[in-house]
């Protein structure tokens, strides 16, 4: 139908999850249109493809159903990107994400929203993901025959499989162009100091590019965070030392613009993945100082914009006592529901550490909650545990079983 060379490539976590010898959860497909003519678009494709079904009955795809724009945060952007939703004659569905090859992003004076060449090449779309186990890419090639079926070519830009291999979560960077990216990093006196006072100035020129880039990646969505600490803990993977250097850009960002709700995502995920995953993953947030002026992520992670659009976060983390939230978490140990793990934890947390002018422990859980429009069960979860512990406080009151075990 005219509409030029189409290359089709795989990516993100199926690819991450194949290599892992595990079952992805998702497919993500990316469209290089940089050979089509203009009027050429990723919903241009899509919306051919019911029609195309119901030509080639031999691929065996019964239905075929293309969505609008995935999200709210896809508008923003304003990218191409589409959900197909895929049924074949054995009715088994299969949801496909799609949007084109992001290319180069620039920005106009003044501003830190990017605008996105929509037909980049698959190298500079690779560059954009947030982790390099993430940016693996698999091409998927038509023979010339028409029975020949399909074969793919793997692509490795920026040394995912390597990371992979080593355990290592860390973002692309690119070879060059160190100058330019301290610009767009580095807008205001604010973020020079902070460079200055992070000894940018004294890495290695490649280095000072991965940590520059990270906090580039962060700062377009200060989430991405929150996704890297996910990842950690789902995979058992550490985090690169660039990480703790790129972050300190993005605080204040992901403390206070980030909607809470985004977070509670991530992190009833985290809960998912069982006991050990989750302990650990709050006692690096309440204990790992960072930057400096000594941060904790646990000030920034656990609040966020409400559903009014207010900011609500925990205090700065002054101290924690590692030895008591260990103990305290063990009675969580068996517990399989993701929001009761998670709310029980982040209680013990907050209640094993010293919080900056805090008024009470159960104060700050509240606020934490607020921030983060958590569940019912999360927050009662958390609750009990504070009860618990008041109960303890009363002399007059005989300890039971749950607060023994707590104690």
């Amino acid at each position: 139908q005219d509409l030029g060379e189409v290359s089709v490539f795989i990516n993100g976590g199926y690819i991450r999850d194949l290599l892992l010898g595990k079952e992805p959860d998702d497919l993500d497909l990316s469209l290089c249109l940089r050979d089509c003519p203009a009027h050429v678009t990723v919903g241009t494709l899509l919306n051919l493809l019911p029609a195309f079904a119901e030509q080639r009955s031999d691929l065996g795809i019964r239905e075929v159903k293309i969505a609008t724009i995935l999200s709210n945060e896809s508008k923003d952007k304003q990218l191409d990107t589409f959900k197909g939703h895929f049924t074949d004659i054995s009715d088994r569905k299969t949801e496909v994400d799609v949007m084109p090859t992001i290319g180069e992003e620039t920005y106009e004076e003044g501003s830190r929203t990017p605008i996105r060449d929509q037909r980049g090449t698959p190298e500079a779309d690779a560059l954009r993901r947030d982790l390099t186990i993430g940016a693996l890419l698999l091409r998927v090639n038509v023979g010339d025959a028409p029975d020949a079926g399909l074969s793919y070519t793997f692509l490795d830009f920026y040394g995912g499989l390597e990371d992979l291999q080593r355990g290592v979560l860390r973002s692309p960077a690119p070879a060059s162009g160190l100058k330019e990216v301290r610009s767009v990093v580095l807008q205001g006196e604010s973020e020079e100091r902070l460079a200055d006072s992070l000894g940018l100035a004294k890495l290695e020129e490649d280095a000072a590019m991965q940590v520059l880039w990270w906090a580039k990646i962060l700062t377009d969505d200060p989430l991405r965070v929150c996704r890297a600490l996910r990842f950690m803990a789902k995979l058992n993977f550490s985090l690169h030392p660039a990480f703790w250097q790129a972050t300190p850009f993005v605080m204040n960002a992901l403390r206070s613009k980030v909607a809470g709700g985004r977070k509670f995502t991530e992190y009833v995920k985290i809960g998912g993945y069982g006991f050990r995953a989750c302990a650990e993953f709050f006692e690096l947030a309440f204990s790992r100082t960072f930057g400096p002026e000594n941060s904790r992520l646990a000030s920034a992670l656990f609040g966020g914009q409400d559903g009014k659009s207010v900011a609500k976060s925990l205090s700065e983390v002054r101290g924690f006592d590692c030895e008591l939230y260990r103990g305290l978490a063990l009675t969580l140990d068996g517990v399989d529901e993701a929001p009761i793990l998670f709310g029980g934890l982040l209680a013990t947390a907050i209640f094993s550490a010293e919080m900056q002018g805090s008024e009470n422990a159960s104060s700050e859980f509240s606020r934490a909650c607020d921030g983060m429009c958590v569940s019912n069960v999360m927050r009662e979860t958390g609750s009990a545990v504070f009860q618990a512990a008041a109960r303890l406080g009363a002399a007059t009151v005989t300890p039971g079983p749950v607060e023994r075990a707590f104690a």
